[in-house]
This record gives C-alpha cells, sequence and structure tokens, in this order.
C-alpha cells in the first residue's frame, strides 16, 4: 500500500489487494479510482490532480491514470539510470516531471512535466529537500541513523546523527516540509543476546527535526500487526502535513501527525 495526500488535504490511498485508489475526504470515502493492475506499488499527483501509478513488477511502468481508471500513457523505467525496474524504491512528480528512487538512493527524472519520456535523464543524489536547498539521504547502523545533506555543487554534509537504546531494524520514511523540518520513521527492536534471539521489545517511531538538524520530537505510534506490505508509510502532503499510514488488525489507518 502506499498514499499521498493533496493541497486540500483529501487522502489518495494505494488499495494493491483490490487494484484501487480509495480518495477520501476527511474520513468519508469520496470515490474510488479503479487501477488496471495489482502491481501498482506507489503513487503520486501531478499539479492538476492526475494520478501516477508505478508498476515496478509488472508492466515495469509509471503510468498515468484517468479518473476512470484508463491508462492515457506510461513511462518504461529501465534506461539510463535505472537498469531494472525492481530497483525502483519510490515515485515523485514534482513540476518539472516524473522522477523515480533508484534502491533508496538516487532519483532519475525518467519523463517531462507533460509526460513525455525523456532519452538523456538527469539524476538527483537524493530526496528532494527545498526547503533547505538540496537533497537528503539516510543510513541506518545498529543503534542509530544518519541523515546527510547535499547542497547544489556540493558534497555531502552530516545533517544529523541520530541514536536509539534499541536496535534500528529498518528505516520507513524520509521526508521534509516546506519549512526544511526533516521526518524521519524508523523499526526498532530488542532481542535476546543468546540463540535464538528471541523478540524482547519492537517499536516504530517518527523523529523530526529542525533545518538546522536539531531534534524537535520523537512520536511513538501505536504497535503495527498483520501482513500488510506498505511501500510508502511516512509523507509530507501537498497542504504541508505529516501523514503515517499504519497497520494493525482491522486493518489500514492513515494519521496526521501533523498540525
Amino acid at each position: 500500500m502506499s498514499f499521498v495526500v493533496d493541497e486540500r488535504g483529501r487522502a489518495f490511498v494505494l488499495d494493491q489487494i483490490n487494484s484501487r485508489i480509495q480518495v477520501f475526504e476527511g474520513d468519508r470515502l469520496a470515490r474510488i479510482v479503479p487501477l488496471p493492475a495489482d502491481t501498482i506499488q506507489d503513487i503520486a499527483l501531478d499539479a492538476k490532480g492526475g494520478v501516477w501509478a508505478l508498476d515496478r513488477l509488472g508492466a515495469g511502468s509509471v503510468a498515468h491514470v484517468t479518473e476512470d481508471g484508463v491508462v492515457s500513457h506510461e513511462i518504461a523505467l529501465v534506461g539510463d539510470g535505472v537498469e531494472d525496474a525492481g530497483d525502483v524504491s519510490a515515485l515523485e512528480v514534482r513540476a518539472d516531471g516524473v522522477w523515480v528512487e533508484v534502491r533508496h538512493a538516487t532519483l532519475v527524472q525518467i519523463a517531462s512535466a507533460d509526460g513525455i519520456a525523456l532519452a538523456d535523464r538527469p539524476v538527483a543524489p537524493g530526496r528532494f529537500a527545498d526547503a533547505l536547498g538540496g537533497h537528503l539521504r539516510a543510513a541506518k547502523s545498529s543503534f542509530g541513523a544518519a541523515i546527510t545533506l547535499q547542497k547544489q555543487g556540493e558534497r555531502p554534509e552530516v545533517f544529523a546523527k541520530l541514536r536509539f537504546s534499541m536496535r534500528v531494524g529498518h528505516l520507513t520514511g524520509l521526508e521534509s516540509d516546506r519549512e526544511g523540518n526533516v521526518h524521519v520513521s524508523l523499526h526498532l527492536f530488542d532481542e535476546s543476546p543468546e540463540p535464538p534471539f528471541e523478540l524482547l521489545a519492537q517499536q516504530d517511531l517518527v523523529v523530526t527535526l529542525d533545518r538546522a538538524g536539531r531534534e524537535l520530537s520523537r512520536v511513538v505510534l501505536p504497535p503495527e500487526s498483520g501482513a500488510e506490505e506498505s511501500f510508502r508509510r511516512l509523507r509530507v502532503g501537498a497542504n504541508g502535513g505529516l501523514y503515517h499510514l499504519g497497520f494493525d488488525s482491522d486493518g489500514a489507518t492513515l494519521r496526521r501527525l501533523s498540525p
């Protein structure tokens, strides 16, 4: 599953199992957009409110989908900067066109703002952080994580280092907002020191940093359960809000974490 929130606060939630996007206005289901396949894993919106869908394992493309679920055109993923469609880890649509993230590292522009496939594909060194004037990347260690910021024409520098009392299992999100705050979500765990290394505790956490890399808050999320697959769990909406998509035995819950 994945999701995106537009400037009006409407949430577009990808329901991969049922090949559809559910559009919520507040807590009300407003409409459903059918999708052409159940292999779509990420979605994004363009400036006109059009839906773009990432299908890296099926069609190996990014498709523009109409409100009726019809694919108006699609862009192949494989090309300069993308050797294997399965390496794509996120989709982002910006004012200048369509970008895909490769292996949670670089971003490659595959289409122009008009949706035309590019032969020469620009590459960005990480997630866009426009308010910070550069690009972000994150990496984990046993009990910590490091965020780097690379500004235009400069070498990457450490933006922040985070430490935790539990081990870092994996990073689940890296976002920045219009004020320059950076949001990182992580899954933490603790295990017994001897085999069979029994799981003792686990926790999902969102850490927010200001534009200088100083920690502002740590939000502990409700415990998760269930087998649902989530491609994007943390996202800043076009309305400036920070949202998290979580799972439990009752299904999926989308929460706004910031005012």
